[in-house]
């Protein structure tokens, strides 16, 4: 790989992960022991980087990919929030599978979430999605 195509594939993983960090700092019930900082901040890159080269592996467009991981952290950060505001408690595990009960029975749900949220992250999720698809192409050829 000529050194300008490694150059041009750094820029938007550490672009994603940088954002991904600080969108980290947003979540309301974040642990208040920080006695470990340093580990919790390699498994944060750690995850980071395996949903990275796993969205990578299917789409084969760097920024899509960074796009997708962060606003897939994203949903998790306003969904702890709310759950946060609403009954004092962190999300946890065993709230993901809660999910598809909040698809299922959405007036449940939506209403913690706000309706701004719960209608900007699908629009915004979609929109990238055809953003990126008709404007980046892929970094890797299957040919």
């Amino acid at each position: 790989m000529p050194i300008q195509g490694l150059l041009a594939s750094i820029w938007p993983i550490s672009t994603a992960l940088i954002i991904s960090l600080l969108l980290e700092l947003t979540v309301v019930s974040r642990a208040q022991d920080r006695s470990k900082p340093t580990q919790a901040i390699l498994l944060h890159i750690l995850i980071f980087s395996a949903f990275y080269l796993l969205f990578f592996l299917l789409c084969r467009r760097l920024i899509f990919t960074g796009m997708l991981v962060i606003l897939g952290q994203l949903v998790l950060v306003v969904i702890s929030n709310a759950k946060y505001k609403a009954l004092r408690e962190p999300l946890v595990a065993s709230d993901l599978i809660l999910f598809t009960q909040a698809i299922r029975h959405p007036r449940l749900y939506f209403p913690f979430l706000g309706l701004l949220p719960a209608i900007a992250l699908p629009l915004t999720l979609v929109l990238a999605t055809w953003l990126m698809i008709t404007l980046e192409n892929a970094a890797i050829s299957l040919d």
